[in-house]
């Protein structure tokens, strides 16, 4: 908890908000609920104005440049492409010089409410306008791209007597110790440069760690998968010998632009009375201007987990849904409705913004596949990567950046032992998702992707971790020893 534990003066952040609103005094303060990297308080004046007060926890980031960067992007998105987003009416990156003396960010108090409260109440043709509605943000955020690849800044915010002039704060670069690990941060200037410094980065953070940060996409442990440092470095050698064979020859997906890769329901607010109106999208912190093939293209509003959709193609109900009993029966609607929600953004886009469409097409192939596991090798992955790479053989001269370079030889080669290992390692890897899945479905609506639970829920989570964690252990039958390597892994506090 320490990492988000924070002092502050709260009257004084009062005064400062009034002060830069123009109002005579703040008159109350409502907590919000605490997020992972933030505390944020509504702030009340005496003629009834509300706005936001921001003050970023220890681990939010890169100490000032994580909240200029926030004001900066903010700004950019808001003035330059049309998005809205909150009015920032104060802010300081720098606590030693403040009264607070924390950093701070003093914003418009959006209107409206959070979609996740009305998402699953719109009739289909309002919910396909909300769609819509952000996929013209989408095409604007295209509209404008950069020479370079990081973070945006104020001139006045950077020091260019620095090495590193321009880093970037994204989460992966801050994340779970990363920010006190040394690498280049950037800002790059092609994206096969960016993509070497992602794995380098890996490298470093991977030498740096004792011990591997505990993750929410496997439940690892003797008998499943175990990640160790040489796996990751083997994968990460790979990666290297296969990076510029894979990246997009088409230029046009490769363009940096700002983009938010985080819109969810709790994110995007909309008109209460009518909720195919966005009024505001929040939570630009850590976010960067990086190749566009490297973003997160489908809304995670969408909320899709399930399997495969292809292509463009209608899904289709199971046939024998009428013989399902009336629990799968639901399942089974609910899954086929969000895999129709999909295949409606895609054809969105298909039609109305043809190079995200590409972009998305690339997203398909293998050869992403693997710059997307690659990363996240420190905190898992490197089973699957190199179970890509050797898979990228079979396709090895259809790979358009195969064809670029001359078409060389497959740059790895294994042995049968080898890649014997590689399979049972990703067979294990997969197994690991699957138990971890299992817990995700025991604690239902109570699982989010950082695992944030609500206070008034908090107890009841507890106790369903203790009984699942019991439950594995016994059916298992583990010796003592073994329970023992097994809490190593078991990521969840009790």
């Amino acid at each position: 908890m320490r990492k988000r534990h924070v002092t502050f003066d709260v009257s004084e952040l009062g005064r400062i908000a009034a002060e830069a609103v123009g109002a005579e005094r703040c008159v109350s303060v409502e907590k919000c609920s605490d997020g992972l990297y933030n505390k944020a308080m509504i702030l009340s004046m005496e003629d009834g104005r509300q706005v936001i007060g921001k003050v970023p926890n220890p681990n939010a980031g890169l100490a000032h440049f994580t909240t200029a960067s926030e004001v900066a992007t903010m700004d950019f998105v808001h003035n330059i492409l049309g998005t809205p987003v909150p009015k920032v009416y104060a802010w300081n990156s720098k606590a030693e010089s403040n009264p607070v003396g924390v950093e701070y960010i003093i914003m418009e108090k959006i209107p409206g409410v959070q979609l996740e409260r009305v998402w699953n109440r719109p009739e289909a043709g309002q919910t396909l306008k909300v769609i819509a509605a952000i996929a013209e943000y989408q095409k604007a955020w295209m509209s404008a791209s950069f020479t370079r690849i990081g973070c945006l800044y104020y001139a006045e915010d950077l020091d260019p007597s620095t090495s590193e002039p321009w880093p970037a704060i994204g989460r992966e670069w801050v994340d779970d110790g990363r920010a006190a690990t040394n690498f280049n941060r950037g800002p790059w200037t092609s994206a096969l440069d960016y993509r070497e410094a992602v794995g380098h980065r890996e490298v470093a953070s991977v030498h740096a760690s004792s011990q591997f940060p505990k993750q929410l996409a496997m439940l690892c442990g003797p008998g499943s998968y175990v990640p160790t440092a040489e796996r990751k470095l083997s994968a990460l050698e790979a990666y290297f010998k296969l990076l510029r064979y894979v990246l997009p020859t088409d230029e046009s997906l490769a363009t940096s632009h700002i983009w938010h890769n985080d819109l969810h329901g709790e994110n995007i607010f909309v008109d209460a009375e009518d909720p195919t109106k966005i009024t505001g999208i929040i939570d630009w912190q850590a976010v960067q201007a990086i190749p566009l093939f490297d973003n997160s293209l489908l809304p995670s509003f969408l909320n899709y987990e399930g399997p495969p959709v292809e292509g463009l193609e209608r899904p289709k109900m199971p046939p024998d849904i009428r013989e399902m009993s009336k629990e799968d029966q639901t399942a089974a609607l609910k899954l086929y409705e969000e895999m129709s929600l999909v295949v409606v953004w895609r054809r969105l886009i298909e039609h109305m913004n043809k190079r995200l469409w590409r972009t998305k097409q690339y997203q398909f192939s293998l050869a992403w596949n693997l710059l997307f596991v690659s990363r996240r090798i420190f905190t898992l992955g490197e089973a699957t990567l190199l179970e890509i790479a050797v898979d990228l053989k079979d396709v090895w001269l259809d790979l358009p950046g195969v064809q670029a370079n001359g078409a060389p030889d497959f740059p790895l080669h294994f042995t049968q032992e080898q890649l014997d290992e590689i399979k049972r390692n990703s067979a294990r890897a997969l197994n690991a998702m699957e138990n971890m899945d299992i817990i995700r479905n025991i604690l239902g609506d109570m699982w989010s992707e950082h695992f944030c639970v609500r206070h008034d829920r908090y107890e009841e989570a507890k106790r369903k971790l203790r009984e699942t964690k019991r439950k594995i252990f016994e059916e298992n039958e583990l010796d003592e020893a073994t329970r023992a390597e097994w809490e190593k892994f078991w990521p969840f506090d009790d």
